[in-house]
């Protein structure tokens, strides 16, 4: 997965929606699927559910997504049934306040 996020690293993607739960993402680098969503301004849902994603990636997906301080247009954000231990408050807060459009977070499950 890391081969092909990055990829596109350099182009704008058209994507909408990015389901991949239920897959085992422990191993990927947060920072080349932060760039992923990055690089896809019309994202509105991303369902991330029993990936096996530590609060590590986490934080790396979510500060890479926001560094350039845009506002991030997802409406429906699902992370539930990963371990959100080592999540840092301060960077799911930033992201709570630059997603002004989400309507559905679910985090249920998680450690």
């Amino acid at each position: 997965m890391n081969t092909i996020i990055g990829v596109y690293e350099k182009d704008e993607l058209e994507l909408q929606e990015l389901e991949i739960s239920n897959n085992d993402f422990s191993g990927i680098d947060g920072t080349l699927l932060g760039t992923l969503l990055s690089k896809s301004p019309k994202l509105h849902t991303l369902l991330l559910h029993n990936c096996r994603l530590s609060g590590q990636v986490m934080n790396e997906m979510i500060t890479k997504y926001t560094k350039d301080e845009l506002a991030v247009g997802l409406q429906v954000f699902q992370i539930g049934n990963n371990n959100m231990s080592g999540i840092d408050g301060t960077v799911l807060g930033t992201f709570l306040r630059m997603s002004p459009k989400l309507l559905k977070l679910h985090i249920n499950d998680c450690k």
